[in-house]
């Protein structure tokens, strides 16, 4: 696999599972730096904590994402995860939902919906997607 991986100041910007120290809450972000402290930093404001309460785990599997700057929603879906439905909130994962309901699901990106329907509303409802500033 030929994957190329960003690059600052001549650090690689690599992956990070960021949560709170225990993952009580079961939130978490992935970011991209090339520390775990700056992806503690960039992951704070995002989940709401201080850089103090939080853990950062190396997750090379998503490496090649960096200069994409996010992972898509459909590979953190097949790896396992969990997500939340835009519109609606509802938890969407291979472990979550039964296999009928997850062949609805809808994924553009990092952002992911329950089904075509919970899309067209939240699209129509103009709520601002994350990271689209």
């Amino acid at each position: 696999m030929n994957t190329t991986i960003a690059k600052t100041e001549n650090q690689e910007i690599i992956a990070w599972r960021v949560s709170d120290y225990d993952c009580t809450d079961g939130f978490f972000e992935i970011v991209f730096d090339p520390t775990s402290e700056g992806a503690k930093q960039k992951a704070a404001g995002i989940l709401g904590y201080e850089v103090d309460e939080l853990e950062a785990y190396r997750m090379p599997e998503f490496d090649h994402y960096a200069d994409l700057g996010y992972v898509p929603a459909a590979d953190t879906l097949i790896k396992g995860y969990w997500e939340a439905c835009l519109c609606c909130g509802k938890e969407i994962g291979l472990n979550v939902q039964k296999k009928k309901e997850f062949k609805r699901v809808v994924t553009k990106g990092a952002d992911v919906w329950c089904s075509q329907t919970c899309k067209s509303f939240y699209e129509t409802q103009n709520f601002e997607l994350p990271g689209s500033d």
